[in-house]
């Protein structure tokens, strides 16, 4: 009776000792294919969203006058129009620099019209004069321009960006 009182602790311990043993080996030769597979990935490129006939937007681009950029009207942000979306994507080709305008939600300015064009602008709440950033749609022919502007990075120019070209233009971008 003493013998299996002193094996009965010890027994479950060498059980998940064993078990936890086997998992980490099974678990490093299952991960060199993963490895192999993520190194050979290749993520699929950007296009445009095409809408089904009779989606595109019913609500006017002019609706978003005067709200944020993530405000969203008739439950669709600025960004995520299908119009807005495409201009965006043809004019900043990089996916990361688009995230900037796209995704940034820290210190936006209300949208704007401004010539025919609608505007949105945003800035990094802790340099709004440091980091900030606009875009302009142009509702007419869908085309869009772009500017982003970091003085850490970039001192007195800002990247502009027009039909899928990007250049380096000195001063700040300016949205109103």
């Amino acid at each position: 009776m003493s013998i299996r009182v002193a094996f009965a602790p010890t027994l479950p311990l060498l059980a998940v000792a064993l078990l936890i043993a086997g998992c980490h080996r099974a678990g490093a030769d299952a991960d060199a294919p993963a490895n192999a597979a993520a190194a050979a990935f290749v993520p699929p490129r950007v296009v445009a969203a095409k809408p089904l006939p009779g989606q595109t937007p019913s609500t006017p681009i002019t609706a978003y006058v005067g709200k944020f950029p993530h405000d969203p009207v008739d439950g669709v942000m600025f960004f995520d129009r299908t119009d807005v979306a495409n201009a965006l994507v043809e004019t900043v080709p990089d996916a990361t620099m688009r995230s900037h305008f796209r995704e940034t939600r820290s210190t936006e300015k209300p949208i704007f019209a401004r010539g025919g064009l609608i505007g949105a602008a945003g800035c990094d709440p802790d340099d709004c004069a440091g980091r900030d950033w606009t875009f302009f749609f142009n509702p007419a022919d869908g085309t869009a321009e772009a500017c982003y502007h970091d003085t850490v990075l970039m001192q007195d120019a800002s990247r502009r960006f027009h039909r899928g070209s990007a250049s380096m233009q000195t001063g700040p971008c300016t949205a109103s």
